[in-house]
């Protein structure tokens, strides 16, 4: 999975986090032991803002976060599981 998006309006470390995220989302090409997926848009709203209702400290999920996360790759998880 994607390291999440940081802040409320554009910083340096969510930059940074996207830059890595651009990185390791190609490791999947190089090794198909690797999987990586984006579920960012999980947490963004609309003007592309992390979601204070999911991460009320512009950071970490809350538990609805968390929910909604794991509803977001359980089907990936399902596959590597060989349900």
């Amino acid at each position: 999975m994607e390291i999440f998006p940081y802040g409320y309006k554009p910083n340096h470390r969510d930059n940074i986090n996207k830059a890595t995220n651009k990185i390791i989302s190609g490791f999947p090409a190089k090794d198909n032991h690797i999987h990586y997926r984006d579920i960012s848009a999980v947490f963004i709203d609309d003007e592309l803002k992390v979601k204070k209702s999911l991460m009320p400290d512009f950071l970490h999920p809350n538990a609805e976060g968390h929910l909604l996360m794991f509803q977001a790759i359980e089907d990936d998880i399902s596959v590597l599981m060989g349900e």
